[in-house]
């Protein structure tokens, strides 16, 4: 069993010091991983991401695969605090997968240019939606389109003859010599012709100019990318043909420099293989422009859709196989490429705040990933620590036996009838006012669904368990004292 404690882990503040260590037990009882709130971006047939709450080992969700990223999204439209998410069950452990924790965020400081191509039909207003918003033009026809969409409500429509949107150069344009990311959801409308899907350079074409061009060749219709140093390009090709009669409908694209290497991504598959580039990419002083080649005004215009386009720079977002993005949003890591020890129950805890959406990254591993617990929520830091009279879960197995002489007499041993996980948590001095706010809750929902529950997991982080109350805990109060204390009778899942 493990427990997984992030580099922002916190312990939510509380009325008293009691708390403030870490060595006190937590218990996660509250989740908001319902069916209604999680999804997976594939589940086998038979393992539907539903399974996602029942312990047994025969009702679980798989994935489809162990070579793609595998995505567990929980949301959170109710605003709720989330600080833990608890897993039981799995087969992550032992350096099988693997896994982060990341939560939806705002764009980040990476983004230099971000159009999410939303608004009325017909309109050619287009919106910088980066930290420093640039001033969008459109040229010719472009213009929003509601009839198509990959993320929100429309897209970039182009007609391929003088129609883009363009910007003038910035100083968050320069990709210099680190790393970078350019990436968008495209869908084409004709074959058999080049067609250009942003760059940056003269109207001349001049290749000192340019410091990148992303286009669809006329020859086979492939996904090309260029990137420039001094007039020198360095080209990547992709091998998947793309026209409004082969592979229609959205696809990603996204050209990625990760040190010297510049990568193109299709569909989150790596394509054209590595291509070396070292030192700095040209600092154009010409526009930027999607749907042509910066400023340059050629028969080369890209005639279909363009959504969520993106210049990332000093990161690459990507740099081996992936799922594409899954709405038009940004995600960061809280907890980074976490190898459990073992298959556990594992408890991830992090800051506690209202995220809209919280999810667990799978990365490709050596098994297909696989799960039959999953519980998201606020955890319940209890006031008081165990110092004495408490057996971790994990270690106190009880097991119902016959022991003597058999019935057929031909031997003499110990006959196992069942065996468990048990333990008792016993709680004292407790005071008053915390007990009465926070324990009924608890023990209501402790009678009818499992939880989550780790003795000390700043001391102890392997002593955690699956566990439910096999009692009807209540209050008890001194009236010496007027301290209160409760004894929860648990058996559980290790």
């Amino acid at each position: 069993m493990s427990v997984v404690i992030s580099p922002n882990y916190v312990i939510p503040a509380a009325a008293s010091a009691d708390v403030a260590d870490g060595r006190n037990p937590i218990i996660g009882y509250q989740t908001i991983a319902t069916v209604a709130h999680l999804t997976s971006t594939t589940q086998d047939a038979s393992f539907p991401v539903s399974n996602l709450a029942n312990p047994s080992t025969n009702l679980k969700w798989k994935g489809t695969t162990a070579l793609l990223e595998e995505f567990l999204t929980i949301s959170n439209p109710d605003g709720a605090d989330i600080d833990y998410i608890g897993v039981a069950r799995h087969n992550w452990g032992s350096a099988q997968i693997p896994v982060s924790v990341e939560r939806f965020t705002a764009v980040d400081a990476f983004t230099k240019l971000l159009l999410h191509c939303n608004g009325v039909d017909a309109s050619t207003t287009f919106t910088d939606s980066s930290p420093s918003p640039k001033t969008m033009t459109a040229g010719g026809n472009a213009q929003i389109d509601t009839a198509q969409q990959k993320f929100g409500s429309a897209s970039a429509l182009f007609d391929g003859t003088g129609d883009f949107i363009s910007t003038p150069d910035s100083t968050d344009f320069t990709l210099g010599s680190g790393d970078f990311t350019i990436d968008c959801w495209f869908r084409v409308n004709d074959a058999g012709t080049t067609r250009v899907i942003a760059g940056q350079g003269d109207s001349s074409g001049t290749l000192a100019s340019r410091n990148f061009i992303l286009f669809r060749e006329s020859v086979g219709n492939f996904i090309r990318a260029t990137v420039y140093q001094g007039g020198v390009g360095t080209t990547i090709t992709g091998t998947t043909a793309f026209t409004n009669a082969v592979n229609i409908g959205w696809h990603h694209v996204a050209l990625v420099r990760t040190g010297n290497i510049l990568r193109l991504f299709l569909d989150g598959v790596q394509e054209g293989g590595d291509a070396a580039f070292t030192g700095a990419v040209t600092d154009s002083a010409n526009q930027l422009a999607i749907g042509r080649s910066g400023e340059q005004s050629a028969a080369v215009d890209w005639l279909g859709w363009i959504d969520e386009f993106r210049i990332s720079v000093g990161i690459a977002r990507w740099t081996s196989a992936f799922t594409p993005p899954l709405a038009e949003a940004e995600w960061s890591e809280l907890i980074t490429n976490v190898f459990l020890p073992d298959d556990g129950p594992a408890l991830f805890r992090v800051q506690k705040l209202a995220y809209p959406f919280i999810r667990i990254k799978l990365k490709p591993g050596l098994a297909i990933p696989q799960a039959a617990v999953l519980y998201c929520g606020a955890l319940l830091v209890i006031q008081r620590r165990i110092f004495v009279g408490h057996a971790p879960i994990k270690y106190n197995v009880q097991s119902r036996v016959v022991n003597g002489k058999s019935e057929s007499g031909e031997f003499l041993g110990r006959i196992v009838l069942s065996e468990g996980n048990k333990t008792t948590m016993s709680l004292q001095n407790l005071r008053a006012p915390w007990s009465r706010a926070n324990l009924p809750q608890f023990f209501t929902a402790a009678r009818e669904i499992p939880f989550f529950f780790a003795w000390r997991p700043s001391d102890y982080p392997n002593e955690i368990g699956f566990v439910w109350a096999t009692n009807e805990p209540s209050l008890l109060i001194s009236k010496q004292t007027d301290l209160m204390q409760t004894t929860v009778e648990m058996a559980g899942v290790v």
